[in-house]
């Protein structure tokens, strides 16, 4: 049977006005309410936009192809909790055999592999699917983390009963958000690992944490002195000159200081946008004056035909060889390249969680890893320490942390994704946190954001109240 076969009749289901059933249906279920707004702040907007693509045969080999996806699966979801299994089912059938189709774009790929994990996390919750029930994948031992339980952890670093409790609380709110997983570093030990029985251990698209990795390859080229950030950025580019261009400088680009359109001007404008990320980026304009602060991605992106230039190589080989592989990230993680040979600097980088930790812990040793200074130590002092604003070289700085009582404000640096894909670092607790989360199409991630900043006030508070001598320092990071 055609797929558009199987909608149809999945429609029929719901009655003569199969719309109105549909909707009925869902205003029912808060949660499943929740989970159809996933596509757009606007619920009835969602509905109806779903049901119009599944009357609306698309090209099935491009990007176009993972919303067509998303509105299917969630019709699989929608079958399943009003107990029509067999519609589910043969749903899903035809879910995965869309999602074989041919794709040369990795991240449509990456958020098919997203989509078909998630659709079967939810068959196994209806019982249908004939795989063994979902385990917490458990990643093997390395140098870094050689213990493997970290409740054992805790106790042998002796933390009190309200720090324990605090972790768990935490550790909580990522269960109920729709992490896929959640770890925790203390002075170098790791107290908290979680992973969701959705993950299968492979690394997860960071997104715009993607931009702070960028910012650490930025600080390796000029502790090299391959690069000046107080240069101007039409001194590497020749062709991007002109007007207010010629004022931009490289730390401008870092800071988001340009005065670049914002990425949400970038799309209203309708400015064309191409599969080249560097075109993309050396096409842009200043529109607001230099030092106003505006979130470019494109501006970023504007860093690759920089760095390749004063690194004699792309910016991927060099962050494999200076970054990822001394800390032993590995080969399949790391930075994504566009079709054109392109490094992506602003979204696409993959991580597992601990490998994003080893980051994080390199960051909060000052730099060092095992002996050796892989980033400069005085760029983490600047950025970590000296910086006073709310962003600096591509972190996050206090961001939600200043939107509470002065009492409950603790500092720290962050990357931070969408999704809730984040490495916050935590300087004076010595405290590294990651949360990652593979299904991209979560209703919770919002619940997270909103929760995130008096969960971690409240684990900065009880870890604060820890005697030093109580915690011992970890092995292997400075």
């Amino acid at each position: 049977m055609q797929t558009l076969d199987l909608v149809y009749s999945l429609k029929r289901r719901f009655g003569p006005n199969a719309r109105d059933g549909f909707e009925k249906f869902v205003s029912k279920d808060r949660e499943l309410s929740n989970f159809m707004e996933l596509l757009s702040p606007n619920a009835a907007v969602v509905r109806k936009r779903a049901w119009t693509m599944l009357n609306t045969p698309i090209g099935l080999s491009g990007p176009g192809s993972v919303t067509y996806l998303m509105a299917l699966t969630a019709l699989v979801r929608v079958e399943g909790l009003a107990g029509r299994l067999s519609a589910a089912s043969s749903l899903a059938s035809a879910v995965r055999k869309l999602a074989a189709a041919p794709i040369s774009d990795s991240e449509t790929r990456y958020r098919r592999e997203c989509l078909l994990e998630d659709m079967d996390h939810w068959l196994r919750r209806f019982g249908l699917s004939h795989a063994p029930p979902g385990r917490s994948f458990r990643p093997a031992e390395d140098s870094m983390f050689p213990a493997a339980d970290t409740r054992a952890k805790r106790e042998e670093i002796g933390l009190s009963s309200n720090a324990d409790g605090a972790l768990g609380t935490y550790l909580s709110l990522c269960q109920r958000t729709g992490a896929d997983a959640c770890l925790i570093l203390l002075r170098g030990h790791l107290v908290t690992e979680w992973y969701s029985d959705r993950y299968s251990g492979q690394p997860i698209n960071i997104y715009s944490s993607t931009k702070s990795i960028t910012g650490l390859v930025a600080a390796i080229a000029e502790g090299d002195g391959k690069l000046n950030s107080d240069e101007k950025v039409a001194k590497y580019l020749k062709d991007w000159r002109g007007g207010m261009r010629d004022e931009v400088t490289v730390q401008d680009l870092l800071d988001m200081t340009a005065g670049l359109p914002d990425d949400s001007e970038l799309y209203s404008r309708g400015i064309p946008l191409t599969a080249d990320l560097d075109r993309n980026a050396l096409g842009l304009k200043p529109i607001h004056d230099r030092g106003d602060w505006a979130y470019c991605s494109y501006g970023v992106q504007l860093l690759d035909p920089i760095l390749e230039q004063v690194l004699g190589k792309p910016v991927h080989e060099f962050a494999r060889k200076r970054l990822f592989g001394p800390l032993g990230i590995g080969r399949d993680s790391g930075f994504d390249t566009d079709p054109f040979g392109n490094t992506d600097l602003f979204t696409g980088a993959k991580f597992r969680a601990r490998e994003l930790a080893r980051i994080g812990a390199v960051v909060l040793a000052k730099g060092k890893w095992q002996g050796t200074q892989v980033i400069p130590e005085d760029w983490i002092q600047t950025v970590a320490y000296d910086s006073s604003g709310a962003y600096s070289d591509l972190f996050y700085l206090d961001d939600y942390s200043r939107k509470l009582p002065k009492k409950y404000r603790t500092h720290w640096i962050g990357m931070r994704g969408a999704y809730s894909n984040n490495c916050t670092i935590f300087p004076d607790l010595e405290m590294v946190i990651v949360r990652l989360q593979k299904n991209f199409w979560s209703w919770t991630e919002q619940d997270y954001d909103l929760k995130e900043p008096a969960a971690i006030a409240a684990l900065a508070r009880a870890i604060e109240a820890e005697k030093p001598s109580a915690l011992p320092q970890g092995h292997g990071l400075k």
